[in-house]
């Protein structure tokens, strides 16, 4: 099973936090981009660019 996080609001767009231990294995930092691609209903797939 996954690790689960709660979608919350900021401002007018949504935001969900990225676990530490999630950030440091894929070397994500503030200011990286992430790209959000469909991959079926209710799934998607999340790739740093």
């Amino acid at each position: 099973m996954g690790i689960k996080r709660k979608v919350r609001q900021t401002g007018e767009s949504l935001a969900v936090t990225i676990p530490s231990q999630i950030a440091q294995l894929h070397d994500i930092k503030e200011g990286d981009y992430l790209e959000f691609e469909p991959i079926g209903t209710g799934e998607f797939r999340i790739r740093k660019v």
